[in-house]
């Protein structure tokens, strides 16, 4: 008898060791995986399509690459969940969403900016993400709203917003930004 037999619930070290061991029992067979590298070009065309008919009452699109489509504040006493729906045609890895609150003077209060690394997108280009943000101690009481904008730190750019309907541009100052909602704290 060998260590390795008398040790049957060893910590293994590799998926080779565990393909050795599966082996020795009969009926034992290894079933390739079939991986898409390339984006299905069909699922691509019909999430565009549903794209465009989601964009007819409400969307933001930045730079033709990546679209909100719907998006949800709630809050609690603990703060901000927010639900956003995108859809993309393919995200830089280095864009990342600034969430900016503002109150009532125009000041950002504080902020939940977030990467968009590690997003993976559905085969329709779909890509649901929730976010929530802590309230800081000590904010002031009074309506905030939500500034929301796709930039891309690396260069210190913000990513240009190429077409909105059914949400509201900001300010000259913040041009490639939206004024989603508004809430009290």
């Amino acid at each position: 008898m060998t260590d390795r037999d008398s040790e049957p619930l060893r910590h293994l070290t590799s998926l080779e060791e565990i393909r050795e061991l599966l082996a020795a029992h009969p009926g034992f067979r290894v079933i390739p995986v079939k991986q898409h590298t390339v984006p299905n070009r069909s699922a691509m065309i019909l999430g565009c399509v549903f794209k465009g008919i989601r964009r007819l009452t409400f969307g933001a699109e930045f730079s033709d690459k990546l679209t909100l489509l719907w998006y949800r504040l709630r809050q609690d006493s603990k703060g901000i969940m927010l639900d956003l729906f995108w859809h993309t045609t393919g995200i830089p890895a280095d864009w990342w969403v600034f969430l900016h609150f503002v109150d009532e003077a125009g000041e950002t209060r504080f902020q939940g900016d977030y990467s968009f690394a590690g997003a993976s997108p559905s085969p329709f280009g779909f890509l649901y993400l929730r976010r929530t943000i802590e309230l800081p101690g000590g904010l002031p009481g009074g309506i905030y709203r939500l500034r929301l904008g796709v930039w891309t730190p690396a260069e210190n750019r913000h990513i240009p917003l190429t077409r909105i309907r059914g949400c509201a541009r900001e300010s000259a100052e913040w041009c490639n930004a939206l004024n989603l909602d508004s809430f009290t704290i």
